[in-house]
């Protein structure tokens, strides 16, 4: 994932989701892939408190937030490249 250099792929069979960060506890998280009955989620650690221009962010969680994936497209789109920058923003914002 160029976006994320450097990013570790944590799978979790038991939630169904593959995680992605920078370390193995839950607050070096960068995003998730969810596999849902409805479709893929992208989701983000305290999604809530990401810069969300474009609105993708979606959930009923007060905390956590999450993008449906729905086309390839969406998979591509400058808008969520951008939220996964916010997202690694964040994480050093953290870190320090």
């Amino acid at each position: 994932m160029k976006e994320l250099p450097g990013i570790m792929e944590l799978p979790d069979n038991t939630a169904n989701l593959i995680g992605y960060g920078y370390g193995t506890v839950y607050q070096d998280t960068i995003c998730t892939i969810l596999l849902s009955k409805k479709g893929v989620k992208m989701g983000f650690y305290k999604g809530s408190e990401l810069r969300d221009p474009k609105k993708l962010l979606t959930g009923t969680g007060k905390v956590h937030k999450y993008v449906e994936i729905k086309t390839e497209q969406d998979i591509l789109s400058p808008a969520l490249k951008a939220l996964l920058n916010e997202a690694l923003k964040a994480y050093q914002k953290r870190k320090k």
